[in-house]
């Protein structure tokens, strides 16, 4: 802990050594603060022109055509990172080497309006110069790559006196610089801002992206005719709409084949067992049946009358000129007895019984062959729907492959439309992105161009001097302090008997 003593010994010892000092550190302060006021006399004024940008969302906030051709991946922004991203690329050495090379260094350094930067670029033994019209300042010349001292003078100037900042919490970005004249301030700040601009819309966008999504969609395009084509080439030549609707047909015809087919078989069957059944019908009925009886003269009976009735007559001729024990009279008369005793004993008249076809069995007979010819035509049927049938299994087997072949040329031409329709969205994408940037929009906004002042913002000399004078008087009393430290002087008898720790006898005044 610091005793009272030893602070009033130390407030004496300031006070001793201040008076004691007192012209050295009048005239350091007074020195001090006159070399203060005249160098700030001598300082050169600056002026500030300030230029603010505003960044609102826009385009360049989005995806870039060329970033989601394949799965999109969600990035979360901050407008903060925006805001300092922007800043990062105001400050960077592009873009004041571009607004150096633009002014020409010379402008930058004494304020001299030559023109842009004379461009020198060696090649072996040969140099090509680059120089726009007006341009009277050539810059040290150098290697291809590697920038003039001049130039870079300019940029560690430019460096010093430019000012970008973002006030809290807005979206607004400040761009200052300082000059000595206030026209070159804002030319600066003017030429920084547009070169930004420019840099802005081209670090946004992707070089060679139209032509690559306009060369994809002539691509894809050129395949999607070609998949459509060949898709409708196929269905043509299969004589098929859609796999489903010919499936439905094919089902539908071959159910109704089985139909006909079980109805087919069906009837076989019965017509066999019929068929069956009049065959042993037929066996149980006679063929001819007795239809009527029928009385008439027997043809014999009458022979032998007309016969008896010839020997009658020759006999009657024989005894006519014969005698009637002639041989051949007797021979007469004894056939004549043996057909008279014949015709005595057989009835003259004979009963003729007729006999016709069965007509049940006839019937059953009819019935039996139509049966039979019904079994034939079913036969016949059965076996043609079969075919059918068969050549209608073929074909569902040849739809199922033919589905699968539809099915591959149906995804491809939908791949082939997909890609289509998904690259001519991005080409239009492309394009409008293009068109926004040759006509320089973009998300950025100048609210407030580059300002020009009419009055110097500084030098502050009254507070520099204010400053220089507390520096002084702080000099003078620091000066007082050290002399007196490093030289002390004991002028009192306390003084001496504390420094040299020995008693005073007594004091002699000094006159």
């Amino acid at each position: 802990m610091i005793e009272p003593q030893a602070i009033w010994q130390t407030l004496d010892f300031v006070k001793q050594a201040l008076w004691r000092h007192r012209t050295l550190a009048i005239g350091t302060t007074f020195c001090l603060l006159g070399l203060t006021t005249i160098g700030v006399l001598m300082l050169p004024k600056s002026y500030l022109s300030e230029a603010k940008l505003f960044v609102r969302f826009g385009r360049e906030n989005q995806l870039d055509p060329t970033a989601s051709t394949g799965q999109a991946i969600s990035i979360n922004e901050t407008r903060e990172s925006e805001i300092n991203s922007l800043q990062e690329i105001l400050r960077s050495r592009a873009m004041l080497d571009r607004v150096v090379s633009e002014l020409g260094p010379q402008y930058i350094l004494e304020g001299k309006d030559l023109g842009p930067e004379v461009k020198v670029t060696t090649v072996g033994n040969d140099r090509s110069t680059t120089r726009s019209e007006g341009n009277e300042y050539t810059s040290q010349e150098t290697s291809e790559g590697t920038p003039s001292r001049a130039h870079q003078l300019a940029v560690q100037k430019l460096e010093k006196d430019l000012e970008i900042f973002s006030p809290r919490k807005t979206t607004i970005i400040a761009v200052r610089a300082k000059a000595k004249n206030p026209e070159i301030a804002q030319r600066i700040v003017s030429k920084l801002v547009e070169t930004y601009l420019d840099e802005h819309v081209r670090v946004h966008r992707t070089p060679g992206s139209f032509e690559f999504f306009e060369s994809q969609t002539n691509s894809f395009q050129d395949q999607w005719k070609l998949a459509a084509n060949d898709l409708q080439k196929f269905k043509t030549t299969m004589g098929i709409v859609t796999i489903d609707g010919k499936r439905t047909q094919l089902q539908l015809q071959i159910s109704d084949l089985e139909q006909r087919l079980l109805a087919a078989e069906s009837e076989v069957t019965s017509s066999e067992a019929r068929i069956v059944s009049l065959k042993s019908a037929i066996r149980l009925l006679p063929e001819f049946i007795a239809s009527q009886k029928v009385q008439q003269p027997s043809v014999a009976m009458e022979g032998m009358k007309q016969t008896l009735f010839q020997l009658q007559s020759r006999e009657q001729e024989l005894r006519s000129k014969m005698t009637p024990n002639h041989p051949m009279v007797i021979a007469v008369q004894h056939q004549m007895e043996d057909l008279q005793q014949i015709l005595g004993e057989h009835d003259v008249n004979s009963v003729q019984q007729t006999h016709v076809i069965n007509p049940a069995r006839q019937t059953l007979e009819l019935d039996l062959l139509k049966e039979q010819s019904q079994v034939d035509s079913l036969a016949g049927r059965i076996a043609s729907l079969k075919s059918q049938q068969a050549a209608f299994y073929v074909a569902l087997g040849e739809l199922n492959t033919d589905e699968v072949k539809l099915a591959n040329l149906q995804r491809d031409m939908d791949l082939a439309e997909n890609r289509y329709r998904s690259y001519s969205e991005k080409l239009e994408q492309a394009r409008i992105n293009r068109s926004l940037d040759e006509e320089r929009i973009s998300s950025l906004s100048i609210f407030q161009p580059a300002t020009y002042a009419i009055q110097p913002q500084g030098p502050r000399k009254l507070m520099i001097i204010a400053l220089g004078g507390f520096v002084a008087i702080g000099g003078g009393l620091i000066l007082a302090l050290a002399m007196a430290w490093f030289n002390p002087v004991l002028l009192s008898a306390e003084l001496i008997q504390r420094q040299l720790q020995l008693p005073v006898l007594g004091t002699v005044a000094m006159h």
